[in-house]
């Protein structure tokens, strides 16, 4: 990769013929005209001038760059060749991510534009900064369509690319949903994803991501495929889906009711209505009442979890829909557990006035070194994953960066695999590693190692300005305090998100840009087994 400090660009250039029009080799010359035009231009002030050219042929490719006069001397040229135009444009923006590029020119026929404006559209986020340089050729014959109607008895643009990202492989593994034991089956349907499975391939995001946030460069169209793979196994619609907009506070939104700007609870009593929480080392909780038929998600940040977000969700599940907190099953999710994060001097009081127990300086941190042992991120080299009891209060990290219960009971981890629906103890089993994009092809990122050098929150150990404090304890002794009963307060699913990076996601661990894992929960209308 090249120095961040490097000022780069890209240039794409679309060298596929536009549909039933036929184009010859001039009309190439004036894309290439345009392109040395830029270079001159707009493009005199970059470091680095990266030119990604789309084809169906790498031959015809070539040849037109070697007329052009183009060469590797003086621009990075990447030749991206395959009979869909959509796919050799999504490996360009997978290499300029991979690069971290934002600045993007995109060169076509001017009959292509509109087409290249729609994908850009749906392909790049807020992060990307994108115009296109459009080449008109008045000269283009067709075959019985005009320029104003070619596109018409052609797929839909939106549809072609959703079409297209359901093609790419699941990375790092099949996707997965653990449950706890808490919640009950059949009646709800819930679980907590893990990193495995999606189509997100920048490294800290990689690869099941599941929020849009306009800072980082997944656009919504890849979030919704991800999401989509998580509910085939999940066993949701993720077209009625609700998710959390995090302030790191205690508003609950009750689903149907005027929506809020940002919450960090929702509850609802709705059939096949979706809700979920986010997390990235946050606790995302599932509450579930069985006698009342009611459900809740929250994100307990530390902030969110001292202001009692939990303990609200409780009360607005009895206040709006009459549920007695003795009904009220919580499952807590993945999360940055004791010695893994901690706050300021400061602002442990807030944590010590819930109880003295929930600050914990002596907390041992886990492990330094994000990498395996052998320097690879292959999943099936990670480390057992943690146990821990399901009526216990915390974990603690380990040193050899694994999360143990303070207790010993043994509480597996279910996995559900996309293929078939078997258990499997993620104590003795991890899915093969997929760490190709299905051609042979090495991932464009292996994961969020490569990101410690640049990701302050990567690097190792406890800051010395923090105290550690436990942030399942905290919500555990909130969530009693509000009449839910201890034994229905379950942490088995709580494994350490900075401790586990083959797993999860984690922002104390990776930086900024980060993903985010999800825990969801729904009532179907149809009981299932």
């Amino acid at each position: 990769m090249t120095s961040t400090t490097s000022l780069q660009v890209a240039v794409i250039v679309d060298l596929y013929p536009p549909p039933d029009i036929h184009t010859n080799v001039q009309h190439n010359d004036q894309l290439w005209a345009t392109v040395s035009k830029l270079r001159l231009n707009d493009l005199s002030s970059y470091d680095v001038v990266r030119l990604y050219v789309l084809t169906s042929s790498p031959d015809d490719a070539n040849t037109s760059l070697e007329q052009a006069g183009v060469s590797g001397e003086d621009v990075e040229v990447k030749v991206l060749a395959t009979d869909d135009r959509i796919r050799a444009f999504y490996e360009a923006k997978q290499a300029l991510d991979t690069e971290e590029i934002s600045d993007i020119r995109l060169v076509c026929l001017d009959l292509q534009r509109q087409f290249w404006a729609e994908v850009c559209q749906l392909l790049f986020s807020e992060v990307h900064h994108w115009t296109l340089e459009s080449v008109n050729v008045p000269a283009l014959t067709s075959t019985g369509d005009t320029q104003d109607n070619h596109h018409a008895k052609h797929e839909p643009v939106l549809q072609s690319v959703q079409r297209f990202l359901t093609t790419l492989p699941s990375l790092l593994g099949d996707p997965e949903v653990n449950r706890s034991e808490m919640i009950p089956r059949g009646v709800f349907v819930h679980g907590y994803s893990t990193r495995r499975g999606g189509v997100t391939v920048i490294p800290t995001m990689s690869s099941m991501n599941l929020v849009y946030v306009s800072r980082k460069r997944d656009p919504r169209l890849v979030i919704d495929e991800n999401r989509r793979r998580l509910a085939q196994v999940g066993g949701f619609d993720y077209t009625n889906f609700h998710i959390i907009r995090t302030e790191h506070g205690k508003r609950v939104w009750v689903v149907g009711e005027e929506q809020p700007v940002k919450f960090d609870g929702l509850v609802t009593n709705k059939r096949d209505v979706t809700i979920a929480a986010a997390g990235a080392d946050c606790i995302p909780l599932l509450f579930a009442d069985p006698v009342a038929m009611v459900i809740g998600a929250a994100h307990a940040g530390w902030r969110g979890t001292v202001e009692g977000v939990a303990g609200r969700v409780v009360q607005t599940m009895t206040k709006e829909f009459g549920s007695d907190p003795k009904d009220v099953r919580v499952a807590m999710g993945p999360c940055v557990l004791p010695g893994c994060f901690g706050v300021l001097p400061d602002e442990t009081k807030c944590f010590a006035d819930i109880d003295p127990s929930c600050v914990v300086p002596d907390a041992i941190f886990g492990s330094h070194v994000i990498q395996d042992t052998d320097g690879s991120n292959d999943v099936n080299d990670a480390k057992d994953l943690a146990k821990s009891s399901a009526s216990g209060s915390s974990a603690d990290c380990n040193e050899d960066g694994d999360c143990e219960a303070s207790t010993t009971a043994d509480s597996n981890r279910i996995v559900e695999n996309s293929q078939k629906d078997t258990l499997i103890d993620r104590q003795h089993e991890h899915s093969p590693a997929q760490n190709t994009n299905g051609d042979g092809r090495p991932l464009a990122s292996q994961g969020p190692a490569q990101r410690t050098a640049v990701s302050p929150g990567a690097q190792g150990g406890l800051r010395k300005d923090r105290v550690a404090v436990d942030l399942t304890r905290t919500n555990r002794l909130i969530l009693e305090r509000e009449g839910v009963l201890p034994e229905h307060i379950d942490t088995s699913t709580a494994l350490c998100t900075r401790c586990n990076p083959h797993v999860y996601f984690s922002y104390e661990r990776d930086g900024f840009p980060f993903g985010n894992q999800i825990g969801f929960i729904c009532m179907p209308s149809v009981q299932r087994e």
